[in-house]
């Protein structure tokens, strides 16, 4: 709304001293509050309720000059033909006022806009939107504000949808806010983009989108959400109940795609206020089911109440993006089967009936590079609306252009078949997987990035400073999945690579892992790869599996690789495994801090640089364990079967009780009264047996 002051108006002249585009070939009216006239001229405004009639029962366009002040809504205006434009040149001089019941209603037309309006409704409205579009090809609203007063109304703003799975519906917001309501916008089977716009202080969702029908199965994405060079703020706005708000967006089989947008400030529900069984008690940033997400270009989730993004069976990519002081930050996890919408054989690549990746999101520049309004002097019929302009088909939603192949959702890079999911994992499995790249997590308060049964692929990002609660934290350190503070959690995971990246300066681990995945076909299940861990205050990584508890393991250690990585400054354990099958080359395991800890119901004090319990092999190739509190390695048993260790060409320095702990007869798996086994130069062990797995 830029060059648009309160009290100052622009009056436009009369057409016959208006310079008309010859090209526009609809008809353009002028209307007042309450005017009488047929609206052709400027001193004969007609009202908006014959406006829109005009418009019902003509064949073209009708463009149309809102003059200064308030229009009363108080009943259903209804358009099902034609197009219309309803322009102001500012918000502050035109407010449209819905009452009780009022609302705009366009269904079936071609074109809508409304451009330059302050939109408010009565405080006691339940339920239906302000603005109702259904099978609208083309929709804009534009440098307008909508509010529903100092608190939220209990409805939606903007309605947008399709009656059938593959109509052509889309709707821009550009330039504009919409505050206190219930829902901002929501849509179904429609493309929405958010440009240079704002959503705040609403009572439930600033975008909810999905499929166009609760009751049918979709076959392919009917939705897309495009945010670019916005903000989606709930403010922290809470109902007095405690219920809090459900999310910033919300998206349910379909595609959400961000640039330089913030999400943030979603308040989650007052303990007892909680939703269903595996879904978070509100407050989510971005909540997705089965969709296609990517949140790219300087996007960032700051300070939700419960997971900056809560992803279930979704595919996410998130790059070069900031996840900061959420209660969560990325949370991953699946749908009960009875909430799925897809059936599984649409993830199947080979089943010829697929989800093609999307070719999802965003022209850079929504009206050639040109502020929407930005001065007093684009009057309607001459510059503004010309037909090659402003909805030309090659310009304002091309095909090629608003979901372009080759840039927002190239084809599926990130994951080749070849490289990230073995092929013995279910299609829906393989497709809802994860990629984080350069990305920065920060001060979330219980993890960072958290994985349940969904594959993780992490590049070039940070997982740091995780606070965790003064709870979990006032004695020994409690290592386990009830605890707080981790960069990153994982449970029920079958890949899980992290390469480049920075684990640093949480108060719980770095990384804990438990059920990963086996040796299946050759591939490396757990890997980190030149990556640092550093000052993480109860450990380093940690990768346990439970061998009668795995949800998928049947019994098969998991596999834990470190290659060419540092861990350094850890409290307690740089790496700790149980029932893994553990191997590292060329990595650095340095300067392990003692910590009391307490595991299987034992509090100990540790400063191992690598910790075992009932570990099915473990193998240290070209690496140095150096300056640890306790041990270099401690390799802690049960009784019976024989497992092995290996070590080769490993540099031993400084480890303060000796490079190899491990226990005997006289002491416990957890190393209570180890005995040392330090090696020497000329005698480094090549294994050493220990007994019969059990569970941690």
């Amino acid at each position: 709304m830029a060059g648009c002051q309160k009290g100052s108006f622009l009056y436009i002249p009369d057409e016959s001293s208006t310079a008309r585009n010859p090209d526009f070939n609809g008809e353009v009216r002028y209307v007042s509050p309450n005017g009488d006239g047929d609206g052709s001229k400027y001193g004969h405004p007609t009202n908006l309720e014959a406006l829109v009639q005009l418009a019902e029962d003509g064949s073209t366009e009708v463009v149309a000059s809102l003059l200064p002040g308030t229009y009363e809504v108080d009943g259903e205006l209804s358009l099902s033909s034609g197009a219309l434009s309803l322009l102001s040149p500012c918000a502050s001089s035109v407010t449209l006022d819905f009452g009780a019941t009022g609302s705009l209603r366009v269904n079936g037309a071609t074109a809508f806009s409304l451009v330059g309006a302050t939109i408010t409704a009565d405080s006691e409205r339940q339920d239906a939107p302000l603005i109702a579009l259904e099978d609208v090809t083309t929709s804009v609203i534009a440098n307008s504000h909508f509010t529903g007063g100092t608190k939220p109304v209990s409805a939606t703003a903007i309605s947008v949808r399709a009656s059938q799975p593959g109509s052509t519906v889309a709707l821009s917001v550009v330039g504009s806010v919409i505050e206190n309501y219930a829902t901002g916008v929501d849509a179904r089977g429609a493309a929405v983009r958010l440009d240079r716009s704002i959503i705040r202080a609403f009572r439930d969702r600033g975008i909810w989108a999905r499929e166009v029908d609760d009751d049918a199965p979709p076959s392919s994405y009917e939705t897309a959400v495009v945010i670019v060079d916005s903000i989606i703020d709930g403010l922290n706005s809470s109902l007095e109940d405690g219920s809090g708000q459900i999310a910033g967006v919300q998206i349910q089989a379909g595609v959400l795609a961000t640039a330089n947008a913030r999400i943030q400030n979603l308040r989650k529900a007052a303990a007892g206020a909680g939703d269903a069984e595996g879904t978070p008690r509100r407050g989510a940033g971005v909540w997705s089911e089965e969709s296609y997400l990517r949140l790219f270009k300087d996007t960032i989730i700051d300070r939700n109440g419960e997971p900056g993004v809560f992803a279930l069976d979704s595919r996410l990519w998130i790059d070069q993006a900031q996840v900061s002081k959420n209660l969560r930050g990325v949370s991953l996890g699946t749908l009960p089967e009875s909430s799925r919408r897809f059936d599984d054989a649409v993830f199947d690549p080979d089943s010829g009936q697929g989800l093609p990746v999307p070719s999802a999101a965003f022209p850079t520049e929504t009206f050639a590079g040109t502020p929407v309004l930005s001065n007093d002097e684009r009057l309607p019929g001459d510059s503004f609306f010309p037909d090659d302009f402003f909805f030309p088909d090659d310009f304002f939603f091309p095909d090629d252009f608003f979901f372009p192949d080759d840039f927002f959702f190239p084809d599926d890079f990130f994951f080749p078949d070849d490289f990230f999911a073995p092929a013995e994992q279910s299609a829906r499995r393989v497709w809802a997987s994860a990629a984080v790249m350069d990305t920065k997590f920060d001060t979330n308060k219980t993890v960072a990035l958290e994985s349940r049964g969904r594959n993780v692929l992490a590049g070039g990002s940070t997982f740091t400073n995780t606070l965790g609660s003064d709870e979990a934290f006032s004695g020994p350190r409690q290592v386990s999945f009830a605890n707080h503070g981790h960069g990153v959690l994982l449970e029920d995971v079958r890949s899980a690579y992290f390469v480049d990246n920075m684990f640093s300066d949480n108060a719980g681990l770095g990384l804990l892992a438990r059920d990963m995945g086996s040796n299946l076909e050759d591939q490396e299940m757990l890997l980190i790869d030149r990556s640092i861990v550093i000052d993480n205050d109860a450990g380093g990584l940690w990768a346990q599996n439970d061998l009668d508890t795995g949800t998928w393991t049947g019994g098969m250690p998991g596999d834990f690789h470190v290659r060419n990585s540092t861990i350094v400054r850890n409290g307690g354990a740089g790496v700790f495994g149980s029932n893994v099958a553990f191997v590292a080359e060329q990595s650095q395991f340095l300067y392990t801090d003692m910590a009391d800890m307490e595991m299987a119901g034992h509090t100990l004090g540790v400063g191992d640089g690598l910790h075992f319990v009932n570990t099915n092999g473990v193998s240290l190739t070209n690496s140095v364990v150096a300056g640890n509190g306790r041990y270099g390695c401690f390799l802690g048993t049960g009784s019976g079967s024989l497992v092995t260790a290996s070590f080769d060409t490993v540099t031993w320095i400084d480890n303060a009780s000796g490079g190899i702990g491990t226990n005997t007869e006289e002491t416990d798996f957890l190393g209570h009264e180890p005995v040392p086994a330090e090696p020497t130069a000329d005698a480094i062990p090549e294994s050493t047996n220990w007994g019969d797995p059990g569970k941690l």
